[in-house]
């Protein structure tokens, strides 16, 4: 089944970036005559792998709000719907569900310096777009050696590169990049994508083209804007 969900998500550009045994202190809901053996996939994009799909669906398409929400909610419920459990959602809330702790919990995850999911793959360039809970009896699921946080015996150039210092390693301080991003239109984070971000010498190779990344930066200002 596992191969068979890669297949599947393939088809639309994502991936599965984590996943693990559900335990009881997780708190999920159950599945209606399943046992409470469960696993949780992490699903979304490593780089620019989802953007061509996307962009050619009617959700991109119909100039509505909220279209990647929009399309990752009728990609996985289908999913969903085909395997027997259910979807998970980023954006639904609050409450939100806990992705970076999920994330963390994995196999294939740690924290970065930024305090975003850094892949032990796909760096910094990936983003959950859902969660699928699946029974666990019917998935096997493959063996990952975790690797060591990246960011422990990194000189940390994410740190210096911001043109607000929006992050401290501690903190991040979104006010500052929303009112920074707002004022400056023509700014390097606006074309290319986060500068912070961008200077992490982490998998850059599956950093987010600029059409992909300016989406995304248009959409963070949006949402902190109103």
């Amino acid at each position: 089944m596992y191969k068979r969900i890669e297949q599947s998500l393939a088809k639309k550009g994502l991936r599965i970036l984590n996943y693990f045994q559900v335990s009881k202190e997780d708190s999920l809901p159950e599945i209606e005559g399943e046992s409470d053996e469960r696993v949780l996939l992490l699903i979304g994009n490593a780089g620019s792998s989802i953007w061509p799909s996307f962009i050619k669906s009617a959700e991109y398409l119909d100039n509505l709000p909220d279209p990647m929400d929009r399309w990752s909610r009728r990609i996985a419920n289908n999913l969903s719907q085909q395997y027997g459990g259910y979807a998970m959602f980023p954006f639904d809330g609050p409450p939100y569900h806990p992705f970076v702790s999920w994330a963390n919990k994995g196999n294939m995850s740690s924290i970065s310096t930024l305090g975003l999911a850094i892949h032990s793959k796909y760096g910094l360039w990936h983003a959950y777009r859902f969660a699928l809970v699946l029974p666990g009896s019917k998935l096997e699921l493959p063996e990952f050696n975790r690797r060591q946080n990246p960011c422990i015996n990194c000189f940390q150039p994410c740190l210096s590169a911001c043109p607000v210092n929006a992050f401290t390693g501690t903190d991040y301080r979104y006010l500052d990049c929303v009112n920074y991003l707002s004022q400056n239109a023509d700014c390097e984070c606006n074309s290319s994508g986060c500068t912070a971000r961008r200077a992490c010498p982490e998998a850059i190779s599956y950093q987010y083209i600029p059409e992909q990344a300016q989406f995304h930066m248009r959409v963070f200002v949006e949402s902190h804007s109103s």
